[in-house]
């Protein structure tokens, strides 16, 4: 007998390759959003200790709110997509649902941060510029909304880069049908 014939077919690598990349993203926005969330919930107290001269620049009313529910959600969003990574590299077949879900609260929150981020946009620059203002010597620049829009812009192109590129993997049917297996292999296990 050929004992090629008993060896079962390869598996195959994306689900490890994305299931990591995705770990690697949500460590990254744990780390980050988690800090930011924290810091921008602690910054009153620590800016009221410093010298009015040296205070920087901090959002204000809706502005701070909105920006604490933004990083919040944000660190949210990354344990979600740290749950939906270790599913897939342990080939679950939730874990595609958690992928898409994941990807679609993503492009959301960033779209919704980007319109917010316009309508701040204004008030941002003054903030920048008054605390540019108070260096010695003044500043050898001002800053414009502009500036802040485009900035935006750049960043939501950034954040939909993997969301969009989860929903078209995820979307295919090949990748469908081999999660679609993994439920079936899971179910022969029990």
């Amino acid at each position: 007998m050929d004992p090629e014939l008993y060896e079962p077919a390869p598996r195959s690598a994306w689900p490890t390759v994305i299931g990591v990349i995705c770990i690697v993203l949500a460590s990254l926005g744990l780390l980050c959003y988690g800090c930011n969330s924290a810091s921008t919930i602690l910054q009153p107290m620590v800016i009221a200790a410093m010298p009015a001269d040296q205070r920087p620049p901090t959002p204000q009313g809706a502005q701070l709110v909105y920006q604490v529910i933004a990083l919040c959600a944000s660190f949210l969003l990354s344990i979600w997509l740290l749950i939906a990574g270790i599913g897939l590299c342990r080939r679950r077949s939730w874990s595609r649902a958690w992928c898409l879900g994941w990807a679609w609260l993503k492009i959301l929150l960033s779209v919704v941060s980007t319109a917010v981020g316009f309508l701040f946009a204004g008030a941002l620059a003054q903030q920048v510029n008054d605390q540019l203002a108070r260096q010695p010597g003044g500043a050898p620049f001002t800053l414009t909304k502009e500036i802040f829009i485009v900035f935006f812009i750049i960043t939501l192109v950034w954040n939909l880069i993997w969301p969009v590129f989860i929903i078209g993997w995820f979307s295919r049917a090949r990748v469908k049908e081999e999660v679609a297996a993994w439920a079936e292999e899971t179910a022969m296990m029990i």
